[in-house]
Parts: structure tokens; sequence; C-alpha cells
């Protein structure tokens, strides 16, 4: 997922500036600690997050009596920090915000519904009802009136211990500044680092566009929703241009079909033009984006996207969602056209600008190259990410 691919780029860069780095996750099975490539990790057998919590804070606390660490950087997301913090107080907190509970469960939903208001008056009803006539919640439905009342509460109280509170995206800090009321003077941007493989950089933009690609899980909150609206607008302009969607497949809420069922049954344009092929392995993702002419990242939401940041690097056109992280990293020099994630007239229009004009599709995705290679490169974040470390040491005393 999107923390552990954090996890990995940043330890391994700042083991490569030599710190020494350990690591602190879950994983079914067995128990133990091992190093991989200079990085100690500590292997908790736990799939519990709750329990997780609780293990994790012991073992770091065990490594920290043994040999002390200078500060702990954990994510917002279940506090998974608490207990760690507790049992070692005197050591400095840095909190990286990924994406909130409540973000997940707000743009986890079949359209329309929100974590604070039609959640009350619609299905409370039906919660009300269950429960008078002894019937079991359904999982989602349990699930939103812990994460919309308990959840969000625990990880506000939780950032806001934080000797620094540290965001990839602006529209982060927005969140933690307006939504949780987090002090804007303990915030710092810090985008997450990228360093792409030589097969990303080998790619080259091809000289005609045949196919428009989406790439991650098909999910609503990734915009899949939006973009299967998009494609017959596409396809009646462009009746030749191909469609592949590579990613584990979800099921549509709503009508419980697989996604690339409800696709195809939502797009009705031929079979033929339209590719699922599934989860693609990490040694042949560069290759998946190679097959892209134009990428299609309508997400409702999403704090700093590596399926971006890896379609920059293959330097592929992209229309991405002006919603969350995307805005920072497309914006500032023209990497990408950015639109409104649930407008599908504007997706489409967006891919058939570039798909029409072969020069602007092919500088752009140069340009969004050369703005990985630039921003976030190990060497720019991390000598910035140790500044606002050494940063967290000195206010915490």
């Amino acid at each position: 997922g999107g923390i552990a691919t954090y996890v990995a780029q940043a330890s391994s860069m700042m083991v490569a500036r030599g710190h020494e780095v350990d690591v602190f996750a879950s994983t079914p099975g067995y128990k133990r600690t091992e190093s991989l490539a200079g990085v100690t990790v500590h292997w908790i057998n736990e799939t519990s997050m709750e329990r997780f919590v609780i293990k994790a804070g012991h073992e770091f606390a065990i490594a920290h009596e043994k040999q002390p660490f200078d500060v702990l950087e954990t994510p917002e997301f279940n506090c998974e920090g608490a207990i760690a913090k507790t049992l070692v107080p005197e050591i400095p907190l840095l909190v990286k915000m990924h994406t909130p509970t409540s973000i997940l469960a707000k743009y986890s939903r079949p359209k329309g519904f929100s974590v604070f208001a039609r959640f009350q008056l619609e299905n409370a009803r039906d919660v009300a009802r269950r429960l008078f006539n002894r019937e079991r919640l359904r999982s989602w439905q349990w699930d939103d009136l812990e994460k919309a009342y308990v959840i969000d509460g625990q990880e506000r109280d939780y950032t806001d211990r934080a000797d620094l509170v540290l965001t990839p995206c602006l529209s982060l800090a927005e969140f933690a500044t307006e939504q949780w009321g987090i002090n804007e003077s303990k915030i710092r941007h810090l985008p997450n680092p990228y360093s792409p493989s030589d097969s990303f950089l080998r790619i080259r933009p091809r000289a005609s566009a045949t196919t428009v690609g989406f790439v991650g899980r098909l999910e609503r909150k990734k915009g899949v929703e939006s973009f299967a609206r998009a494609i017959p607008l596409i396809h009646k302009a462009e009746p030749k241009l191909n469609f592949r969607f590579i990613g584990r497949i979800g099921t549509h809420r709503q009508t419980g079909l697989p996604y690339d069922q409800w696709i195809r049954k939502t797009t009705n344009i031929p079979a033929d033009l339209l590719e699922f092929p599934g989860k693609i392995s990490l040694d042949r993702i560069a290759e998946a984006y190679e097959s892209l002419d134009v990428c299609v990242f309508p997400s409702l939401w999403e704090n700093f996207p590596n399926v971006c940041l890896e379609a920059m690097a293959a330097a592929r056109a992209i229309v991405g969602s002006r919603e969350g992280g995307m805005r920072d990293m497309l914006e500032p020099t023209g990497a990408g056209i950015l639109v409104d994630p649930t407008d599908a007239a504007s997706i489409a229009r967006s891919v058939l600008e570039l798909v029409s004009d072969d020069r602007r599709r092919i500088e752009m995705g140069l340009a969004a190259r050369q703005r990985v290679i630039d921003e976030y490169s190990p060497e720019r974040i991390g000598t910035r990410t140790e500044e606002i470390f050494r940063e967290a040491v000195e206010l915490h005393g």
C-alpha cells in the first residue's frame, strides 16, 4: 500500500545518508527482526490494527532501551505510535499524515453519502431497525459509526500531541488546520521521496496514442466510476482507442458486480477495447506504464499517490484529480491536466485533448519526468527531512 511504499523509499533514503533506521511493521505468520537493505525491520505477528499498536509499542520500547532512538515517526492513521510514545515519553514524535480514517470513509461509500450528515439522516434508520430486530449490522455500517465518531477524534488528538506534523501535500495541511484545528505553526510540508528505477527512465513517449489507462485498485475512491462514465464520450470521438485498467479488481457496492463487469456494462463499447489485466507484480510495473499513452487518475481524494509519481517517471501524460496531492505534483509546471474527479465530461475532454495533440502529450510527459527528478529526489527530500527531524529534537528539548 501507499504507506508501505513511502516507508520503503524514506528508509532507504535515510540509510543512504548515514542514519540508522528501524521499522516496526505487521506481518502474518512469524515474528522476527532482520536487516533488509540496511534497514532493521521488526516484524510483528499481528494483523489486528488495534493489537498491532500495542505490540509495536512494546517492541519499540524494548528496542529503545537497548539503543535509544533520536526520533519517532508514525502515521496519523490508526494512531500507530500511540503506545510507543506513551512508553517512551522522552522521544520527539513526528506524525506524518497520509490519509485520516474519516477521509477514507467519506470517499469509499457510494456517491452522495457523507460521514457526518447523510449517514445520520438515512443510514441511522436502517441501523436502528436492524438493532431493534436483533439483526447483524452490515460491516460498512458499523465501520462508518466508528470512523465518524470515534477514530477521527482519536487520530486528531494523537496528531495534535506531536512535536511536528508532516504533510506530503498542501491539501492535508489544510485538513489538519481547518478540520482538526492543528496549530499551523507545527505543520511542515514534506513531500514523499521518490527515486525512479532505470526501467522507468528508459521509457520513451510513443509517437501516437493508442491506449488510455488507469492504474490502481479498481474501487470508487480511486475514481474508476468517473472514468468509466467518461469512456463512452471518448469512444464516440476516438473509436479506435483502447482502455486498459491495471490493478486489483474490487466490487461495485450498489450492484455487487466486480468492477470489470460493471465497467463493461456501463460503457457499452466493444469488448475488445476494454482490457483488465488485473494486479501487476512490481517487477513488471514499468512495463505496464510503457503500454499506456495517457494515464487517467480521477481519484476522489489521495494524498500523494505513487501511481502518479510512477506515471510521471515513465513520461506519461496524465489527467489527474485536483482533489488532494496531485494538485501539488502536477500543477506548478503544467506536468498534467487537473480535473474535477466527479466530472466525466471534463475527464473526457482532457483525454481527447492529449490524444489529438501528440506534441503536447509528449512534452507534458517529459516535463512530468523532469519534475519527479528535480522535486522528489532522495537528495532533495533527504536534506529537508534531516532539517525537520533536527527541529523536532530541539523543540522537544
